[in-house]
């Protein structure tokens, strides 16, 4: 969204100006007001001759000009010296700003600052990303205990739903739906256990994307020739490396991959795509499915939502599962336009 509000530094600028304008037209009113009174030359008779020395209307009128003129200098030499120096008084503002803007959240600022309101409000703003550094961890631990807890029930059910089906077969279709909805129970435990896990995962590995592509490529062939959709593949030369864990890697690429898979039309393609730009490498995955509608694309990466809430594949976390993993590793993900189906661009840093 574009901001249309005017900087502080520009707004006390033209503050103190129209305010010296309007000091410095009064005191030119009173100039003029001072000088109404017409007198004439002065002569000085000297050996029979008269000589005249002072015009004193044309000096005023020239006193006058010069007064405005100076007046305008004065204004425009003023409105840059106050410009400059607020740009000095401002500059904490400035870097606190841009440093707040640029930090990954929640990370606190550790800048220092000789001025007492900026440190106050660095001190402020620190106090607050702690605050809520806390509230999400207590919310990462409620989470992760909760999926722990009930891992336990769901495997003693589903083992008390195989004997059943043994001993009494003429159930077996019901037996079997609640085998289809304890599974579906049991995977969406185990990746709000994952989801809570992610940040805990060491980054200490030099992962080659050229090899991790070709291992997520190799596990889905078959899946690819099932659904007759062709991979096609634009590689940049050479071997880059990431640092990371290549098991999190590897499983945010395969799922953006098997989705390209499976929501694509029959005998469509994915294209994989690399580019290097600026010590990053960006890995554009697109497909020639449907593609997703714009009033749901602000959502997608949001945990457990699906478009369809009917459908009975998927949990709806793989997209925020797979945005957790490029954050954790200092990235990014994004969808992108394009003309056909779903196009997304991941961005990670080389080494």
């Amino acid at each position: 969204m574009k901001n249309n509000n005017r900087s502080l530094r520009i707004k006390l600028s033209i503050f103190i100006n129209i305010s010296l304008l309007i000091c410095m037209s009064v005191l030119l009113y009173l100039v003029y007001y001072s000088s109404v009174i017409k007198v004439g030359p002065i002569y000085i008779p000297v050996d029979g001759v008269t000589i005249e020395i002072l015009d004193i209307n044309e000096y005023l009128r020239s006193y006058k000009v010069t007064i405005v003129l100076l007046m305008f200098a004065i204004v425009i030499i003023d409105t840059l010296i106050t410009y400059f120096i607020l740009g000095k008084f401002l500059k904490p503002l400035e870097t606190l700003s841009l440093h707040m803007s640029e930090s990954a959240f929640p990370n606190k600022i550790h800048i220092k600052s000789k001025d007492k309101e900026v440190s106050i409000l660095i001190n402020s703003f620190n106090h607050m990303i702690d605050q809520l550094n806390e509230s999400f961890e207590r919310q990462k631990m409620f989470s992760s205990h909760i999926a722990h807890e009930l891992r336990t029930p769901l495997a003693i059910m589903k083992t008390n739903i195989s004997v059943y089906k043994k001993k009494n077969p003429s159930y077996d279709e019901i037996m079997d739906k609640l085998d289809n909805q304890i599974n579906k129970l049991t995977q969406l435990i185990k990746k709000i256990f994952e989801l809570s896990e992610i940040k805990k995962v060491k980054l200490d590995e030099n992962v080659d994307v050229f090899s991790l592509f070709e291992d997520i490529l190799y596990d889905l062939d078959l899946l690819s020739k099932e659904k007759q959709i062709t991979i096609n593949k634009n590689y940049i030369d050479g071997h880059y490396y990431v640092k990371g864990s290549y098991m999190l890697l590897y499983r945010a690429y395969y799922n953006l991959i098997e989705n390209a898979i499976i929501y694509n039309k029959k005998e469509g393609h994915v294209d994989i795509n690399m580019e290097e730009e600026d010590n990053k490498i960006l890995i554009f995955i697109s497909d020639t499915g449907i593609g997703i509608d714009s009033k749901y694309q602000e959502f997608i990466f949001e945990p457990f939502y699906q478009i369809d809430k009917k459908s009975e594949r998927g949990l709806g976390v793989g997209l925020s599962f797979s945005k957790s993993i490029f954050e954790h590793h200092g990235g990014s993900i994004e969808l992108v336009n394009s003309e056909v189906g779903t196009k997304f661009k991941t961005v990670l840093e080389w080494r």
